[in-house]
Formats: C-alpha cells, sequence, structure tokens
C-alpha cells in the first residue's frame, strides 16, 4: 500500500513538471531531483523491459507489432537495436519515448533507421561522443538534445520535416549540427563564421530558433548555397562584424548603384547593427552625395551649419530628388532598418524615407533631425474618469488635454537651412509627385485628426548614435517651432501647385526693393500707404505677353493691409527674394524628375 502511494505521488510530480516545462518555463532543479522525477516517470510508464547489448530497456507497446523505447541504462557505446523479440513475438523499435536516454552518459550512440519519431527531451541533458540518427526519422520533439553535449552528429534523413523547438538548444558539443535539410547549429570557427562549406550543399532551411553567436565574429563567408530563412532566428552581439565575403569575392561597396549581394541581403540579420553594415552604407552615402555635386563629410561632422545657404539648399534638394526616384513605397513589402533599404535598395515607407533622408543630408553636411506625429483625441477630465472607471488604459500628451490615437502616425524629416528648421517629407512627396517644404506646423488638422509633432525618439545606446547620429538626445522631448509654411504666401494651407501662390510671389518680387521690405517689415499686415501706392502695389504683372491681374493688399476700414505673408516668399532660404524663387516655385508644380 505504502509503495503504490508513493507511485502516485511520484505521477503527480511529473504532471507539474510537464505542465510547467509545457508553459515554456525551465526551473532551476538539481540534478538528482531531475533525474528522480525521470526515473519515476519510466517506472511507472512502460509495459515491460528486456536486455539487449549488456544493457536493459524498459518499453511501452505502440500497436501490436512495434514499441516505443521509455528508457535505458546508461555508460560505453548505446547501439539500440531495430527489433526485438518479446513473448515470442518479434517486435520494431519505431519510437524513442520521452526523457529515454536524459542525463545519462555515452560514448556512442546509434539509433537505427527503424526509429521514425523522436520524442521530446530523449537526449536532454546527456553526454555522449557521436550521435547517429535513423535515416528515417519524420520528427524530433522538443527540447529533444537540448543542455546536451554532443560532439558530434550525423543525420542523413530525407524524410525530417518536423522539428521540434529548441532540439540542440545550449548544446556544448558540436560546433555544427545538420540534421536532414535543416541547419540547426552553427558556431564560428575562430573568428569566421562559414556559410560556405560543402557540407551545407544539401541544407535547404535553417532552423527556427537558431542562435547565431557572433561575439568574437569579425568575418562571414558565403557560398552558393542558400536556406530558407524560418520565422525567427537569433544573432548575438555582431558588431565587430567588418568583412563579408561571397563565394570568395570581398562584398565593398563601389558605386552609388551598387547594392548588397542577394544571399546577404536574405540573411541581412547578420550584418544588421555591425561596422560592416555601418561601412558599406557610408561607402554608399559618399558615392551618392559626390555623384550629385556635393561633399561627403561622415555621418558624425562639424561642418554641419557651416555651409552656405545656398548650398545647403541645393543639397537638400538633390537628396530628396535622389530618394523620391530611387525608392519605391510599399508597406507591405518594406523590411527595415532604414541602412537595409538604403543599401539593399529595397521598398520603403515613410520611417525610412525620413531616416534615409536625414542620414544622407548628415553626411554631406546639413543638420537634420527625424520628426513624427501622433493622433490626438481631445478629451475631457469628466472622460478620463469614465474610461479609468472602464478599466480603459490610454497614452496622454499635452498637459493631458489629449489622449493618443492609433491614426494619424507619421514620420519626416526637419532640415536646419540658413539656420532655420523646416519641414520635408519625402513621402508625400512621392506621392503628390512635387515638392512641399515646411509642410506641417506644430499642430495641424487633417480630416478631422490632430496630430501633434515630435522629435523621433532617441535611444541612448552605441548602435543608436553611430546609425542614427541624426536623432539628437537632446532635442527629442520638445516640439519643433518651425510653423511657416515656405511657399503658402497666401496662407491658405495650401504649400504646392497652388497657382494663387505663385501669382503672388511673382508680382511681390517685382516689386521695388523698397516696397518689398516695406510689405516684409508690415506689423500685423497693416501699411501706411496712400490709395496710388496700392494700385501700383495691385497693378499686377505681364508674363509672356499675357497681363496677369494680382493684389498684393487689400483696404479694410479706411486702412490698407496686405494679403501675403512675405516671409514665405523667400522658398529657396537664401535671405533673398528674386527670380531664384519663382524658379523653385515653378518647380514646386513640376514633376520632380524635371531637370532644375
Amino acid at each position: 500500500m505504502v509503495k503504490t502511494e508513493n507511485k502516485l505521488l511520484k505521477k503527480v510530480c511529473i504532471l507539474g513538471l510537464s505542465a510547467t516545462m509545457l508553459a515554456g518555463m525551465v526551473l532551476p532543479m538539481s540534478d538528482s531531483f531531475r533525474k528522480d522525477t525521470v526515473i519515476t516517470q519510466a517506472d511507472t510508464s512502460y509495459d515491460g523491459e528486456f536486455s539487449y547489448g549488456g544493457k536493459t530497456y524498459k518499453y511501452k507497446n505502440d500497436g501490436t507489432d512495434k514499441i516505443m523505447l521509455m528508457s535505458v541504462t546508461a555508460g560505453g557505446e548505446l547501439k539500440i537495436p531495430s527489433t526485438v523479440t518479446i513473448g515470442g513475438k518479434k517486435k520494431t523499435v519505431s519510437k524513442l519515448g520521452e526523457w529515454f536516454g536524459a542525463y545519462q552518459t555515452f560514448t556512442k550512440v546509434v539509433v537505427p533507421d527503424t526509429v521514425t519519431i523522436i520524442e521530446r527531451r530523449v537526449f536532454y541533458a546527456a553526454t555522449m561522443d557521436s550521435l547517429k540518427l535513423s535515416v528515417n526519422l519524420e520528427s524530433t520533439g522538443e527540447w529533444f538534445a537540448s543542455s546536451s553535449n554532443v560532439s558530434s552528429v550525423e543525420c542523413k534523413s530525407t524524410k525530417l520535416n518536423n522539428l521540434g523547438d529548441y532540439c540542440f538548444y545550449l548544446n556544448k558539443g558540436a560546433k555544427k549540427i545538420i540534421l536532414g535539410k535543416y541547419l540547426v547549429k552553427l558556431e564560428a570557427n575562430g573568428n569566421v563564421l562559414d556559410l560556405s562549406t560543402s557540407d551545407l550543399t544539401n541544407v535547404k532551411e535553417i532552423y527556427r530558433g537558431i542562435r547565431f553567436d557572433m561575439t568574437n565574429v569579425d568575418t562571414i563567408k558565403f557560398g552558393k548555397t542558400t536556406f530558407e530563412i524560418p520565422s525567427a532566428y537569433y544573432v548575438l552581439n555582431n558588431s565587430k562584424l567588418k568583412n563579408v565575403y561571397v563565394n570568395g569575392t570581398k562584398v565593398v561597396c563601389k558605386s552609388a548603384k551598387d547594392i548588397l549581394p542577394d544571399i546577404v541581403r536574405k540573411y541581412y540579420l547578420l550584418i544588421e547593427k555591425s561596422d560592416f553594415e555601418y561601412n558599406y552604407s557610408a561607402d554608399k552615402a559618399k558615392y551618392v552625395i559626390t555623384g550629385l555635386g556635393h561633399q561627403y563629410y561622415g555621418l558624425n561632422n562639424k561642418k554641419k551649419g557651416t555651409l552656405p545657404v545656398e548650398e545647403e539648399f541645393d543639397i537638400a534638394l538633390d537628396l530628396h530628388d535622389y530618394i523620391v526616384k530611387n525608392y519605391v513605397y510599399d508597406t507591405k513589402k518594406t523590411v527595415g532598418p532604414y541602412t537595409r533599404v538604403f543599401i539593399c535598395h529595397e521598398y520603403s515607407k515613410c520611417a525610412y524615407d525620413g531616416q534615409m533622408y536625414a542620414f544622407l543630408l548628415e553626411c554631406a553636411g546639413v543638420e537634420a533631425e527625424t520628426i513624427s506625429s501622433a493622433e490626438l483625441i481631445p478629451v475631457s477630465e469628466a472622460q478620463k474618469k469614465q474610461y479609468a472607471a472602464e478599466g480603459k488604459k490610454y497614452s496622454y500628451t499635452l498637459n493631458g488635454k489629449y489622449r493618443i490615437g492609433k491614426n494619424g502616425n507619421h514620420l519626416w524629416t526637419l532640415i536646419k537651412i540658413g539656420g532655420k528648421w523646416t519641414h520635408v517629407d519625402v513621402t508625400t512627396d512621392r506621392q503628390i509627385n512635387g515638392y512641399g517644404c515646411s509642410l506641417v506646423s506644430n499642430m495641424f488638422d487633417s480630416e478631422g485628426i490632430h496630430c501633434f509633432p515630435h522629435f523621433s525618439e532617441y535611444a541612448n545606446d552605441e548602435y543608436t548614435k553611430k546609425f542614427y547620429a541624426f536623432q539628437n538626445y537632446s532635442t527629442m522631448l520638445t516640439t519643433p517651432k518651425e510653423t511657416q509654411y515656405k511657399g503658402d504666401l497666401d496662407k491658405s494651407g495650401k504649400w504646392y501647385r497652388d497657382t494663387k501662390d505663385l501669382q503672388l510671389l511673382t508680382s511681390f518680387i517685382v516689386q521695388s526693393d523698397e516696397d518689398r521690405e516695406m510689405i516684409r517689415k508690415a506689423k500685423n499686415g497693416a501699411l501706411s500707404i496712400t490709395d496710388k501706392k496700392a494700385q501700383s502695389l495691385n497693378s499686377g504683372y505681364t508674363s509672356g505677353g499675357v497681363h496677369i491681374d494680382v493684389k498684393l493688399v487689400e483696404k479694410r476700414n479706411g486702412k490698407w493691409y496686405s494679403l501675403i505673408d512675405a516671409d514665405a516668399a523667400d522658398i529657396n532660404f537664401d535671405n533673398k527674394y528674386d527670380v531664384r524663387d519663382i524658379m523653385f516655385m515653378q518647380r514646386l508644380f513640376s514633376k520632380v524628375d524635371k531637370n532644375k
């Protein structure tokens, strides 16, 4: 009776442990406790036992003519039988049951070709010099040989289509493990991670959950073999990576049109955040910038803010056009980060447009930031209390007057030209096939959505500071104060393709220097002028033999007022009002691929 109760108690212990493992938790336990648990399960979950090759096996029937082996005594070479005769009947060994050889130590283990299924934790924390698996293996359970110390593994099965999670997780032995078509483990050889070796020829897929520890790796070698990418694989600490080879040729950027080879693009995670990624991006930026006729200074340079305003403007315009022309907007196909979009020439979206633009600008000596917006929904204190009572959780901003919604999320670039910040949205310009400068103010309403622009967040770590130097930690929590719409002379809120603005600009520029300065300095638009002067200012201009009537001023309550925002007339940020402004305004209405 006591013996039966002990067995029942041990069964409960097993069930509790199994439930915990299924929940994905690995509890710290002593080896003795684990071994006792394994033995207990074997003691209470088998149909019989037999001896073979000097070892004792416990088994469980798997149908009428097959058995699943549940445990084996440890030590020496383990050559598992393919068939055994039990009670006068021949039985085929078809499966290895859970915990079969867990925590045991062997020299050599050979699993017969009759075995098609290996269950969970069969060789969990086991130690052996070599493991040869069945050529007919179809499936392994999770944690099959995790925490083990297996020096070499052989599995040539072409039928293996199901690998349980973490099958060789934390294995301390073999540096490379290939199970059938799966690459399960690959460690670097010194400072080289070699994916070009001939033994990888038949590998078709990288096993999900594989971990590439690249702590000391400075070189990756790719060959002709490519593998399917799993839903998730992990790369640990690859910051030291500097060299990448494909079929023996070192990968370097030699022109503005260069992109990474297909195989490197396929396994981009292996190079992300590395020195190689940074250097390739920097080299391509240099070719892009110099190819456009500008100087390259690098991402972290002291030249920013010192260039002539005309040069800053031309750089901003040329790099704007480069991104619009060369990258296609498609959020479904886009894979980040922005460096990947830049050096792989892949599809882009607003975040990567804005970041790529800021990256190139800063490399060319123009200060830039990335800026983003969020939907703000007006909320009262009563509504807050109601939300709290209903258990709803929201983020609030602007002194608690708004809650942040799910719409209106967008990112663009803020550029400092002539000491003044201006908003430029490459993504929107691509869609409108034109240009928009200073297109958003601090608070604007777009189809009923209140959007609050703020500098993009900046993570203060080595990688982010290196690749995202344009996102300044000191400004990330502030609100950009530039609210002017360049080109929006009539303050209508339209800043591109607006003929009225162009006519106002042209009429303004044809006035005398004294009259332009008078309008520019008008306080609240009020002008101390005679009716005759007003008639002169409203006389319009003639273009191509056609007279254009334009009013620059109007009379209200007996006083004359300017109808334009004169400061918005400096379209090209050179602190002048001349024909260059008109030419650029005309360009705003034209296609972006038109010559300057």
